[in-house]
C-alpha cells in the first residue's frame, strides 16, 4: 500500500474507525482489530510510539486479548501487570443449563459485587448468544435486555437485542433495537447486516 492509503486506512473517519482498523489517540496512539468465532479469538494491536506490536491468536474459547495486551504493554513499560478476571459468560451458561434463567441472572450480579470475575454487558452477550443459539428465544431476550440495562448506549447490545427479538417473533421491538443499533454504531462495519434485517423486518409479503 501506498503511504497516502496508509494514512487513510489508519485516520478516524466515524468516531474511532478508520478503513477496517480502530484508533485510539491518548498517552499512546494505538491502531487494532480483533476477531472471533465460536472457539477462537483473535486481536492485533500497533503501539505507534514506541514501535511495538502484539499478535494473540487464542483457540479455547474467548480469552480476555485486551486487557492480556494491556498487561502485555505494562510488562515492557516495566511495571507490573494486572492478571486478567475469569470471564464469566461459560459459568453463567452451565449455570443457565442447570439451574435456569433466574439461577444465571442471580449469580451475574452476585458476580458484579466481587472482583474475581470479569461482569460487563460482553459477558451477558456472549451468554444470550449461546441461549438464543439454543432455541431459547425468551431467555435470550431476558439476557439482552439486562445486557441494555448495564449498556445502553452498546451498539452491540441493541444489535444481540435485535436478533432475540426476531427470533421471538417480536418484529416492532426487533425493529426498534437495530434502528437503535443503527445511531450508536462507531463503525460502518454493521450497517450491511443492519440494514437487510430491517429490510427484511419491514417487508410485510409472507415468507414461504
Amino acid at each position: 500500500l501506498s503511504n497516502a492509503s496508509k494514512q487513510k486506512m489508519f485516520t478516524p473517519g466515524l468516531a474511532k474507525y478508520g478503513y477496517g482498523f480502530y484508533i485510539h489517540n491518548g498517552a499512546v496512539t494505538t491502531i487494532e482489530h480483533g476477531g472471533a468465532i465460536n472457539g477462537f479469538n483473535t486481536t492485533i494491536t500497533r503501539d505507534i510510539e514506541p514501535k511495538r506490536l502484539y499478535v494473540l491468536l487464542n483457540n479455547t474459547g474467548r480469552a480476555p486479548l485486551v486487557e492480556m495486551v494491556t498487561g502485555l504493554r505494562a510488562i515492557l513499560d516495566g511495571k507490573d501487570a494486572a492478571m486478567p478476571k475469569t470471564p464469566a459468560a461459560p459459568v453463567l451458561y452451565k449455570t443457565w443449563q442447570s439451574s435456569g434463567i433466574g439461577a444465571a441472572m442471580a449469580q451475574w450480579k452476585s458476580m458484579r459485587a466481587g472482583s474475581v470475575y470479569a461482569t460487563d454487558e460482553s459477558e451477558l452477550l456472549r451468554l444470550a448468544g449461546a441461549v438464543l443459539g439454543k432455541g431459547n428465544t425468551a431467555d435470550a431476550v431476558a439476557l439482552a435486555k439486562a445486557a441494555e440495562e448495564a449498556a445502553p448506549k452498546s451498539a452491540a447490545v441493541a444489535t444481540l437485542l435485535g436478533q432475540a427479538q426476531a427470533a421471538a417473533g417480536n418484529r416492532v421491538e426487533a425493529l426498534q433495537a437495530y434502528s437503535r443499533a443503527i445511531e450508536l454504531s462507531e463503525t460502518p462495519r454493521s450497517f450491511p447486516f443492519l440494514t437487510q434485517a430491517i429490510r427484511e423486518l419491514s417487508d410485510p409479503t409472507p415468507k414461504e
